[in-house]
């Protein structure tokens, strides 16, 4: 007998969701999405080969301080009755002193995931191209 269960899914716009989930991301500061949970204390990232976790996580609050992210391409994949798999691609503007000083093309992966009535981070990759 096949396995039957509530399938979150199945009841929302999954293209519609990822759009504003990426809004949110790029719109708030690493800080905001640790406070509110997008990203969790089990969250991994891979920086262009850097592994960050719980261990190190808050690394990730001073780096993204200074840059602006900019969303070219937005791509998802629904995985599943609770998580989705999204890739986009853009570039960061990376400022000092208000001023751009360096402009980095990416590419991040990104699995998020739904717990509760709320959408988290469970991992993500970034590369630099």
């Amino acid at each position: 007998m096949a396995k039957t269960g509530y399938n979150i899914n199945n009841y929302i716009n999954v293209n519609e969701l990822v759009t504003d989930f990426i809004g949110y991301y790029i719109s708030n500061s690493f800080q905001d999405l640790i406070n509110n949970g997008i990203v969790k204390e089990y969250t991994v990232y891979n920086l262009n080969g850097n592994i960050f976790n719980r261990n190190n996580i808050y690394e990730l609050v001073d780096y993204f301080n200074n840059i602006v992210i900019n969303v070219n391409n937005t791509l998802c994949l629904d995985s599943g009755s609770r998580r989705i798999d999204i890739v986009f691609s853009g570039y960061y503007d990376m400022y000092e002193n208000n001023c751009i000083v360096n402009k980095q093309n990416f590419t991040q992966s990104m699995t998020i995931c739904h717990l509760n009535d709320h959408w988290f981070i469970k991992n993500s990759i970034i590369i630099f191209i």
